[in-house]
């Protein structure tokens, strides 16, 4: 695990700000920890659930990665991890150490949403 700059805090908090739309409600990410570094709730997003809740969610999300990178040799890397609820989809999409949890509309496909990720993630993690 490697300590963020300020500037690298940033920029993540502003790749989050951007992911925001009608389809993606929630954007942040998380340390190894389960712990938020980064990111924004969609201002117009009304989410019940308290801190400790969803700082409990966090860290399993993080164990649920952790424990199926041990897969990766031979299933190949992760992508995503998708769970439909009734009334939220959660993605969880590996960023270098970190992972990104989204919280979208759960009518929308999860394959469009990491394809838009994908596309923005390009804006600010590759250009140099």
């Amino acid at each position: 695990m490697s300590l963020l700059t300020f500037q690298e805090i940033k920029t993540l908090d502003v790749f989050c700000q951007n992911l925001l739309n009608d389809t993606i409600r929630f954007a942040v990410i998380v340390n190894n920890k389960g712990r938020v570094i980064a990111g924004h709730p969609n201002n117009d997003h009304k989410d019940n659930a308290n801190d400790g809740t969803k700082q409990m969610m966090f860290m399993s999300l993080v164990l649920e990665m952790s424990m199926r990178k041990d897969s990766n040799n031979v299933q190949g890397e992760i992508e995503y991890i998708a769970a439909r609820r009734k009334n939220i989809l959660v993605l969880s999409i590996p960023l270098s150490d970190n992972l990104l949890v989204l919280f979208a509309n759960p009518k929308e496909d999860p394959a469009v949403i990491l394809e838009q990720v994908t596309l923005k993630s390009r804006k600010y993690f590759e250009s140099g």
